[in-house]
């Protein structure tokens, strides 16, 4: 009897505990997020954010497979900063930081990269800033002063080394030829389930069906994870987070730009899509081995998912991707966004320093994500010789003058002197010519020698005191 009135009395704890009333957690109005004080009874508990399924990537999948589904998965995976102390910059570049992060893994073992991080001193989760990953090209490694120099136009950087070294000394990547670089994980850093990621192999692994031994596949599987160690962190604008990569970091940024459409902007310099276009060009042997390159790697696969605004940036003179490439790719662009430019400079030359020195970068990333100028666009109307172009210049612009740039030769496939940054010699066997035209408002008109074969139009607008240059794209007369 005892045992069935304990019984009973438990039951009907039970049932009074569950019908009195609960406390609620308390919602926010819309833009009162954090507020202490009671704003209403509705249960806004948020349900748990679900772990990504991370996709196979296995050899008996398809290459092409194996190479999306890893990119897909790098997009997922957020990765974390380990602070190398011993080897924070110092001077001039102190507050930058040194360190690795985990880049793809290769062969099922995980890869650690080097990579420095600077952020503009008022940056901090009260006064988020605009972001953007700066990749590299061909003999060149984690520069800091390219770090510097967008984090002093208020953008915090992450530059990474996308070819497997780490520095050997303190300010390593100070200048363009600094070489206190090393291939390999450090001995210091060295840990069980590492492996070193690949060097530059010239593309030349792009028939092997194990996407994660090859180069280009861990190259722009960095650089979407480095996007992603920017955006996790409170002082950056998730939203407002760019990419821009010069030389073989210019093609690198054009493929992960085809995979990754989160970018807020984009800007690959030197090279681009449309290698197999230029038969004078360095880039094209590339892509025209028999291994599969074409296939896999060719940016211009993808460019139909390509959505944010790029500025296309070269040198008129350069063999490695040719002003017929970029504006091929132009092309391309703004089917998507009209927001995309293209700039083709005489007299560039073709270094990571002349890559970062023209203001068009920057002032195209201001116009993306702090309501900058915008660069003058260019539309080219002409019938024949007979220029005639149309110009979308912003309203801040104080000066317009345009150029014709022409030869009057085939490119042939000799094509270049002996590479040399003499200012005085051209990169090109062929000379540009140039003849002066009229800007009247928005248009632009004037007329070609008989003698020309091919053209472009070079516009220089002066915005702010400053002059910038951008393009229509190249024409050849047929």
């Amino acid at each position: 009897m005892k045992k069935i009135v304990t019984v009973l009395l438990i039951l009907c704890t039970l049932f009074v505990c569950a019908c009195a009333p609960t406390e609620q957690p308390t919602a926010s109005p819309e833009g009162t997020q954090g507020s202490t004080e009671t704003q209403g009874t509705a249960d806004v508990t948020p349900e748990p954010t679900p772990t990504p399924t991370m996709l196979p990537t296995d050899e008996s999948l398809p290459t092409s497979q194996q190479i999306e589904n890893g990119f897909i998965n790098a997009t997922n995976t957020t990765p974390e900063f380990h602070e190398m102390s011993d080897f924070n910059p110092t001077g001039q570049f102190a507050g930058i930081k040194a360190g690795w992060y985990e880049g793809m893994d290769k062969n099922g073992k995980k890869t650690k990269v080097f990579a420095y991080v600077g952020f503009p001193k008022n940056a901090s989760a009260d006064n988020k800033v605009p972001a953007i990953v700066l990749v590299h090209g061909g003999g060149g490694h984690a520069f800091l002063q390219w770090v510097k120099m967008w984090n002093d136009r208020g953008y915090a950087a992450i530059a990474m080394d996308n070819t497997g070294y780490f520095p050997t000394k303190v300010n390593a990547g100070s200048t363009e030829t600094n070489a206190d670089w090393r291939f390999g994980i450090p001995r210091d850093l060295k840990e069980d389930g590492y492996t070193n990621a690949p060097n530059n192999d010239d593309l030349q692994s792009s028939n092997k069906k194990n996407a994660s031994t090859m180069w280009m596949y861990h190259a722009v599987g960095q650089t979407i994870l480095a996007s992603n160690l920017l955006r996790a962190d409170e002082r950056v604008d998730a939203d407002k987070v760019g990419v821009t990569g010069i030389s073989w970091g210019g093609l690198i940024t054009s493929i992960t730009m085809g995979y990754d459409s989160r970018f807020a902007f984009a800007i690959p310099i030197y090279c681009t899509g449309y290698s197999v276009e230029n038969v004078w060009g360095g880039m094209y042997t590339r892509f025209t081995r028999d291994n599969g390159t074409q296939e896999l790697w060719a940016p211009e696969n993808r460019y139909d998912k390509v959505t944010m605004p790029v500025l296309w940036l070269c040198w008129n003179d350069d063999n490695g991707l040719w002003v017929k490439s970029n504006s091929h790719s132009y092309l391309d662009g703004i089917k998507n966004n009209p927001d995309c430019r293209l700039s083709m400079k005489h007299k560039m030359f073709h270094s990571h320093g002349s890559a970062w020195t023209p203001g068009e970068s920057m002032a195209f990333a201001d116009s993306v994500v702090k309501g900058g100028a915008k660069l003058t666009q260019v539309t080219d109307n002409s019938q024949g010789k007979a220029l005639s172009l149309t110009l979308n210049a912003d309203a801040s612009a104080t000066k317009i003058t345009a150029t014709a740039y022409y030869l009057t030769k085939e490119i042939t496939h000799k094509k270049y002197k002996k590479y040399h940054y003499d200012p005085s010699h051209d990169f090109l066997e062929e000379q540009w010519n140039t003849v002066a035209l009229t800007v009247d408002g928005n248009t632009v008109s004037g007329t070609l020698p008989d003698d020309a074969l091919s053209y472009y139009v070079e516009v220089k607008t002066t915005v702010g005191g400053k002059e910038y240059v951008t393009s229509s794209v190249y024409t050849a007369f047929n």
